[in-house]
């Protein structure tokens, strides 16, 4: 088993919007982060999504691009992990302001 380069860090759970693309450009979905890194997070998703598929993430306001690294099924739809392709200072941005509580819809602070 490879060992992580970075630490995860466990968030408060965000829902999110999530849309394929590719071969997957009609997925349309939400997850919920459970945890994240700099270059990662850690969702669930109802959808079973294959492993090496590109998504576009909205998170608090911004925008992500990330592939799907292994997806598990679990309790209630799949766990995937993700990579951060484009976006990764968005993702830091918001791992900076973690102890905070966040609006899905707003992105401020509650």
């Amino acid at each position: 088993m490879a060992q992580r380069s970075e630490e995860r860090i466990a968030t408060t759970p965000v829902l999110i919007g999530v849309t394929g693309m590719g071969n997957l450009r009609k997925l349309r979905t939400t997850g919920l982060v459970l945890d994240a890194s700099n270059h990662g997070l850690r969702i669930v998703v109802k959808e079973l999504i294959p492993v090496g598929s590109l998504l576009r993430l909205y998170i608090e306001g911004s925008k992500m691009t990330g592939e799907v690294r292994h997806c598990q099924k679990r309790t209630g739809g799949y766990a995937i992990g993700m990579e951060i392709l484009v976006g990764a200072s968005e993702l830091a941005r918001l791992l900076e302001n973690a102890e905070q509580p966040v609006s899905a819809k707003s992105g401020r602070s509650s």
